[in-house]
């Protein structure tokens, strides 16, 4: 997929952007890559903490590796910095 080539050359080139390993994790769980959508996913939030797309999607990685605990830190993350969101709320509700 030309996306996932093109994120993960530029994660390689930026190892600081946050937002394109975010990207990067989205292509991964689109394409249903948990272990590496986790671990795109965990290096955003240790580059942004503040991200909350890096924490919800974070939760999905692990929800769909059967790591209910880890989505469950994950999720409250992304509550607390957007206490608003439906969809995180939702999540942590089907925990």
């Amino acid at each position: 997929n030309e996306a996932q080539s093109l994120l993960e050359k530029a994660t390689r080139l930026d190892d600081a952007n946050a937002m394109g390993y975010v990207n990067l994790g989205y292509v991964y769980l689109q394409k249903e890559r948990w272990a590496e959508a986790e671990k795109a996913c965990r290096k955003a939030v240790q580059l942004d903490p503040k991200s909350v797309l890096g924490w919800s999607n974070l939760g999905l990685a692990c929800v769909n590796q059967g790591n209910r605990s880890g989505a469950r830190i994950a999720w409250k993350n992304a509550a607390e910095l957007d206490p608003e969101d439906e969809t995180i709320r939702r999540n942590l509700e089907k925990l």
